[in-house]
């Protein structure tokens, strides 16, 4: 193994993916994060001193 991770636990396998899996799998993490919010101010952090 190339990298052990003391935190992984061992439950936890790889598993193979084709090219074309690999390709959906990252779309569709990618279509979880919602740039257009993660940019609105009104859900910025409050706890932030204004500038």
């Amino acid at each position: 193994m190339l990298h052990d991770n003391v935190n992984k636990s061992p439950a936890v396998r790889g598993f193979p993916l084709t090219p074309a899996q690999r390709a959906d799998l990252v779309a569709f993490l990618e279509s979880l994060t919602d740039e257009v919010l993660l940019r609105d101010p009104r859900f910025a952090n409050p706890w932030v001193p204004a500038r």
